[in-house]
């Protein structure tokens, strides 16, 4: 399925928060591709608070994806995504990333949305760990980027599963076939020559990042990447130029 269906409504809450409800995606960073979430999946629905205070820009994401092949149970995941970003200077950005994705309904139990996740403080792994949802599919990232004249220098780095105390010395089930402590990164540079747009743009993601032990809470939604649309184990080059005529 490729639903391209998109309708949102906004609310300004006050100057500083707007609210926006609608059914359709989003898009974080600079580049082509963004390896934190994207735009290439299905539309889905939405809740989004963006809050604007002097060089604070703050997003709360709260989503429903699809696994489309269960009947029953799986068949929804929800999302809590949360994005903070930061200007050091009028030309020097600086983002924190998290996600957590959780399965509503499992073989065991049925959690629905766990109300815990509509707190907005963002950095969740603590609150994640004290919940039923323990065993969510968490991502953790960061961005950066440089504008100088007409050039933008970009960046993006994504953490999966981070788990600092698992050791090959002290956990038996090291071997065991799940993969934490994964990552990706992104280098990139786009520049304005007269009327040309040029873009070079490097990704590279390592095996199974985005994917979780319980395949149900994999980084998807209608079987599609919501990251980069090569999903992950890939290193890639991105050349891209256009001609504006005016």
């Amino acid at each position: 399925s490729n639903n391209r269906l998109q309708i949102n409504a906004r609310y300004l809450a006050n100057k500083f928060i707007k609210i926006d409800l609608g059914y359709g995606k989003q898009f974080i960073g600079h580049g082509y591709h963004s390896l934190l979430l994207s735009d290439v999946s299905s539309s889905y629905p939405y809740l989004r608070f963006t809050t604007e205070f002097g060089p604070v820009k703050y997003y709360n994401l709260y989503t429903t994806f699809i696994n489309p092949n269960m009947v029953d149970f799986g068949r929804k995941k929800h999302a809590a995504i949360h994005y903070l970003d930061f200007a050091i200077t009028p030309n020097i950005n600086f983002g924190v990333f998290e996600s957590i994705l959780w399965q509503s309904k499992t073989e065991e139990s049925n959690k629905g949305y766990e109300l815990a996740y509509l707190n907005p403080v963002i950095f969740y792994r603590p609150v994640e760990f004290s919940k039923h949802s323990n065993k969510g599919n968490a991502l953790l990232g960061a961005s950066f980027d440089i504008n100088i004249y007409k050039t933008t220098f970009y960046s993006q780095f994504l953490l999966d599963d981070l788990n600092i105390s698992r050791r090959k010395d002290q956990d038996e089930n090291y071997q065991g076939g799940f993969f934490q402590n994964k990552f990706a990164y992104q280098l990139g540079v786009k520049t304005k020559l007269r009327d040309i747009n040029i873009l070079t743009e490097y990704n590279q993601v390592q095996p199974y990042t985005y994917g979780h032990r319980t395949i149900l809470q994999n980084y998807s939604h209608m079987n599609q990447a919501l990251a980069h649309p090569l999903g992950a184990n890939f290193k890639e080059l991105v050349l891209r130029s256009d001609y504006t005529l005016n």
